[in-house]
This record gives C-alpha cells, structure tokens and sequence, in this order.
C-alpha cells in the first residue's frame, strides 16, 4: 500500500511540474516567425536544439526573400556562432518524449536585422535584393499615399448637416406664485410657457455611407455576423463566417468596427448555439445551418469571461496607414458628438420674434446647455419671476443609449482564437494535486491506527504512538496542499483566457448606426416622481404614445413670458445652428455662455 501511494504521489507531482506554457509571444512588424522541434536526452538539451533549427530557419527563409544569396552557399555552424540572442522570444507549444528522447515544440520570434547583422558578423557579403525590396516599398507607399488621399477626400465630401432631430412640445401656461404673509397669490404680471424638447438620432445614414465608402478603399476588411463582449477592462470579438474567422487570427492592427444591427444586446452564454451557425451545402445541394465547431468552447469562455455578450452585424476594416483610423474616429466625433441649435419664439402671423435661446446637445453625455444652464434632475421648489430661464430638467434618457456609448468609449479590443488553451491540463493537474495533497495524511493515518497502542514500551505512556509526530506532520502539508492547489483549482473558474487564447489586444474604434435599437417606450421623470399623470397635456404628444421610440433625450424648462404678450399668439420654433452663430450669442452674453 505504501508503495502504491508513492507512485501516485510522485506521478501527480511530475505532471504538475510539466505542464504546458500558454503560447503567446509578441511579435514585432519585422520579425520572422518560426515553428520548430527539437531533441535530446533531456529537456534543457531538446530545446538548444530547436532554438538552433528556429535560427537555421529564419536564416533561409532572409536569404530567400531578401537576398541575392544561395541557400546551398550558407555554412549554418559558422552562423550558429554569432548566433548568440538572435532569438528574442519563445514559447512551448508542446513538451513530450519521442521514444527515449525528450522532445520540445517551440514558437520563436527571430528579429529581421538580428539576421542582417549576425550574416556580417559572420563573413558574409550579403548582396541585398534591393529591386524587389525597392519595388515592394514602393507600391506599399502608392497604396499608402492613395488610400490616405481617398480617405481624406471621403471624409470631406460625405456631408452630416444636421445629425439629430428636435422636437417641441408646449405643455400649457404656468404660472408664478407669490407669498405674501401667509396667502397665496399668483403674480397678474407674467408666468411661463411649459416647454418639452425631445432629441432624436439623424446620423445613421452618415454612418452607413461612410462605412461602404471606407470599406471598398480599405486594406483589409469583412462584412459579417459576430459576438462581442465586454467588461469593464476588456473586450473580444469573433465573427461566424470560417473565413472571416481565419482572416481574424492573423490580423493585427488598428481596427475600425461599424455596428449596422444590434441582434441581441445582452445574451446568456448558454445561448450561444442557438444563432452561433453557418451555412453549409449538403451533398443534394440544399443550403443548411449548422452549429460551428467547438463553439462549447467559446460559450464556457463566455460564461467565465462574464461579460455583456452582443449578437451584432457590422463592418470591421483597416488601413494601410494605421492613422487613418484615429483621423477617421475624430471627423465623426465632430459631426455627432453634439448639436448646436435655437429655440425661437415669435408672434403667428407676423415676422417679429419675442425671444431666442440658445443651447447645446452633448451626445457624449446626454446632457443639454440651454441658455446658459446644465440640464439636471432638479426640481424648483417654487417659479420665480425673471427674465432668462431658471432651469433645465433632464425629464428622459434613452437606457439603450448607454450602451452605444459604452461600446464606442472602449479603445481596445482582442480577437478570440480557436486554439485551445490549457484550462483542462489545468483542471487536471490542480484535481489530482488536490487529491495528491490527501495522499500524506492518508498513509501518516493508516500508520497512526495499524500501531499496536497495548504493546506499551517500558517508560512509555499507554497513549504513546511512535507515529505521532508523522500524523502531525501530515495534517499540515495536506491541508496546505487543500489550500493551495484548491486555490489553484478554483481560480481557474475565474481565468476565462485559460479556455481560449486570444490575440494581443488591438486599437479599436466603435460607432453604432442602428438607430432601430434605440426604439423603446417612454416614460417621464415626472410622471415617475407623482408631479404629472397621464391626464397632463404633455401625453397628447405623438412620441409619448408611441409604443417605440428612438428618442434619445427629452428637456423640460419654462420660458418666461410677459402679460403685454399674452394677447398674442406665439409660434415656437427649433433648428439647428452652426457653431459659428452660437459663439457669436456666446461672445455677446458672455455671463450665460461659460462652459
């Protein structure tokens, strides 16, 4: 029995001591690549030898691609000696025995100028293919220069006049009360007009232009279903399409995504199989859907990774030059990131305006300056007469909207891969360790009991066991085994990137076009807080009683108004401005415009 437990115990611990290294290496613009086995009688021996054929490797495929030199005329034991750092990083893909011999299967990142100098160092007289490195640069910069020219040309004449909507609603008189003493009374001199501002997206079509635009001069690009998920530190992205999903493992840059149609907003990962298909042709010829793959994976990495999981059809591309993305991500901020717009209010019938109020919607907040004010959730406890508005009320936030906005605030985002990581290994060894753990107080126990307690030595206690101090011994390296690879085990709930390897973060810029999304029902603060019910003017409004709506925000303020003009009839209006005609107000009444 003892031997038994030996061998058990020592063959958990060697399996612990052997596992596989996650295989992620970064790798550089200029960088050579390279896949390679080596052997020997031990591990240390086995991967000397496949760092050798790494740079035995990376030597052939320079002087094929970048030279005028013959491979047959290259003396690789010569090289070998000035070969020393020529490989900058490694990772084991794989680490076994070959019969006798220990094997090991690496990844190598050998540096491209490494190469070039250890050939000088070593004697060489490299002969550079200059005409076909001239010829290759020179038609990565033609395609450089003409795809930036057609960007920037793109970004210019592809108009976004007015990316949002307004709408008005007058919602009744009101008017303002006075105290005097302990009696109430109404000022006879004035009051307010009851104002409601609803603000609609109008930028979805500037989006979807520019993207087909964008998308036909770019470098690479795909149009395709796909999940993203994201938490607060991260996001990942895996488009259906096999090809599109190959095209992603080994491309890395900077990313531009256009979202055309949000399909599901917040799915649970066990849901994945369900719309996670592709199409496939039978041998009769019929066009079928069918589950990928392996997606069991990618939905226990998503029930690990624990983040919000969107069902989205969007545009993913990038360029030649990597700028072009941020030049690309600053001219739509300047077009949708806010509005600048006026509310008139002038006499029906007639040319003469009463009153303009100036203001500005910031898209990025949600949050509108009328006047001079910030909007807040405020409430005036009592109307006071004045000339200017007193405040403006947040009254509706579209909750979708938040969304949008949490999507196109992320700048990195990483490509999940469909190679295995080493969650099972993992969970194995941690498993078996846990229980190797129990294997020490299990043999110091079978001891501790099998002694003869009434065989009692001369000078001994009745109680005494020889073993004792080993059944002491055994209970504290168990339970801090328990302790530690339970905490191993566990943790690897927590460790999404152990069940699926993901590429190296990349720059990403996110704009949603689905204005569809936005559509959900209304309801406003006030009613929410008992100050109106569903009798109040405000509901005759047509988005009010919509079952859907894209609003993306409704305003509520007061527009003081004077008893001279009660008589009149008013018309009130409201139109977006150019930034030019709000600095002028903003210049001109400088106290109120400061922000």
């Amino acid at each position: 029995m003892n031997k038994f437990f030996s061998i058990v115990f020592f063959f958990l611990l060697f399996m612990f001591s052997t596992s596989a290294q996650d295989c992620n290496v970064e790798i550089g613009e200029d960088d050579i690549v390279q896949i390679a086995e080596g052997y020997g009688s031990s591990r240390s021996e086995a991967l000397e030898y496949a760092k050798r054929k790494a740079i035995d490797q990376a030597v052939g495929s320079y002087m094929l691609t970048e030279t005028q030199t013959i491979n047959d005329d290259i003396d690789y034991d010569r090289i070998r000696e000035f070969a020393k750092g020529l490989v900058k990083d490694w990772c084991q893909i794989a680490d076994g025995y070959d019969g006798y011999e220990r094997m090991i299967k690496i990844k190598a990142v050998v540096a491209k100028e490494m190469v070039y100098e250890t050939l000088m160092q070593a004697g060489y007289e490299i002969v550079l293919n200059t005409r076909k490195i001239g010829d290759n640069l020179k038609q990565e910069l033609e395609l450089e220069v003409n795809q930036t020219e057609s960007v920037k040309q793109i970004l210019k004449e592809i108009k976004c006049d007015n990316p949002f909507i307004y709408e008005l609603k007058e919602s009744g008189f009101g008017r303002i009360e006075k105290k005097v003493g302990t009696q109430k009374t109404y000022d006879k001199t004035g009051g307010v007009i009851k104002l409601n501002i609803a603000i609609k997206p109008n930028f979805g079509n500037y989006l979807k232009t520019l993207e087909n635009s964008l998308r036909n001069i770019s470098l690479d690009s795909y149009k395709d279903d796909m999940v993203i998920s994201f938490t607060e530190k991260d996001m990942i992205y895996f488009p259906f399409k096999e090809k599109n999903d190959i095209k992603s493992s080994s491309w890395q840059s900077n990313k531009l995504i256009f979202i055309n149609e949000i399909k599901e907003s917040s799915f649970e990962s066990n849901k994945l199989s369900k719309f996670y298909k592709r199409q496939e042709i039978s041998k009769k010829g019929k066009i079928r859907q069918r589950g990928v793959k392996g997606n069991s994976s990618k939905e226990k990495f998503l029930k690990m990774f624990k983040g919000q999981n969107l069902h989205v059809n969007a545009s993913i591309m990038s360029f030649e030059d990597p700028t072009l993305v941020y030049d690309v991500k600053e001219t739509i901020k300047s077009k949708i990131s806010g509005d600048y717009f006026k509310i008139s209010i002038e006499k029906k019938n007639s040319s003469e305006i009463v009153a303009e109020y100036y203001g500005f919607y910031d898209f990025n907040s949600g949050q509108m300056i009328l006047d001079g004010l910030y909007s807040d959730e405020k409430i005036p406890e009592q109307r006071k007469k004045k000339e200017d508005i007193q405040f403006v009320r947040n009254e509706y936030l579209n909750y979708n909207y938040f969304l949008t906005k949490n999507l196109s605030s992320k700048s990195k985002i990483r490509y999940l891969s469909n190679q295995k990581g080493s969650y099972n290994k993992q969970k194995f060894i941690s498993t078996a360790s846990i229980l190797a753990s129990i294997v020490p107080f299990v043999y110091a126990l079978n001891k501790y009991n099998t002694f003869e307690s009434s065989v009692s030595a001369h000078g001994f206690s009745s109680d005494y066991n020889p073993h004792q101090t080993l059944y002491d011994a055994s209970i504290i390296a168990s339970l801090s085994g328990l302790a530690i690879f339970g905490g191993w085990r566990w943790g690897l709930s927590k460790s999404p990137f152990t069940v699926l390897k993901p590429n190296n973060k990349e720059d990403v810029t996110i704009f949603c076009s689905d204005s569809d999304f936005l559509k959900s029902s209304i309801i406003l603060n006030a009613e929410k807080q008992g100050l109106i019910d569903r009798t109040h003017e405000v509901f005759s409004w047509d988005i009010l009683n919509e079952d859907f709506s894209n609003t993306i925000s409704i305003f509520y303020t007061e527009i003081p108004i004077g008893s001279n003009q009660m008589s009149d009839d008013f018309k009130t209006t409201i139109s977006s401005i150019s930034s030019f005609e709000y600095n002028d107000q903003r210049n001109n009444n400088s106290n109120k415009y400061k922000f």
